[in-house]
């Protein structure tokens, strides 16, 4: 398959689709789903504005990493209070580096979610986590988008041809 026919995908679905693939790829949680290949087979689609894709595919990502934040800080209701001493200095670790932590995790490839996770069981503000994670998605998304257009259709081609062929 090459990037050309997917473009009848983003046509009908445009925005909103790469909004609900980036979402699905990133309400798992531990084994990361990469849905930049859309993005950047969308960065091809004239009919998409680039940044426009950045931003919907962040919104779609923060969404589902908001519900795995609100499900880890409304879960820590069921530790016991002995750990919940125990999580006392983290609580005030994360509340002084939490959102560098958020945003960097959001901005590089790794799984985030061990970050995610602790943030919201130290019941981090739930604001600055989405800003910070909100952030970091559209930096990353917005440099695979405009990395794709820098290096064109055959670069990508190929490399796509290549992944397939494994």
């Amino acid at each position: 398959m090459n990037i050309d026919e997917l473009f009848s995908f983003y046509d009908d679905f445009g925005y909103l689709g790469i909004l609900l693939i980036s979402f699905i790829g990133s309400i798992v949680v531990f084994v990361p789903v990469p849905y930049f290949p859309v993005l950047i087979t969308a960065a091809f689609n004239t009919n998409l504005n680039p940044t426009l894709i950045s931003l919907s595919s962040a919104i779609g990502a923060v969404i589902a990493k908001l519900i795995i934040f609100y499900a880890s800080y409304y879960g820590r209701n069921i530790l016991s209070p002995k750990i919940k001493v125990k999580m006392v200095p983290l609580q005030r670790l994360l509340g002084r580096y939490g959102g560098i932590g958020a945003f960097v995790a959001a901005v590089s490839p790794i799984p985030d979610d061990i970050v995610y996770i602790p943030l919201g069981l130290a019941k981090y503000s739930p604001w600055k986590f989405a800003i910070a994670t909100f952030l970091g998605k559209f930096i990353f998304n917005e440099i695979l988008v405009l990395g794709a257009i820098y290096f064109g259709k055959p670069f990508v081609n190929n490399l796509m041809s290549n992944s397939t062929n494994i």
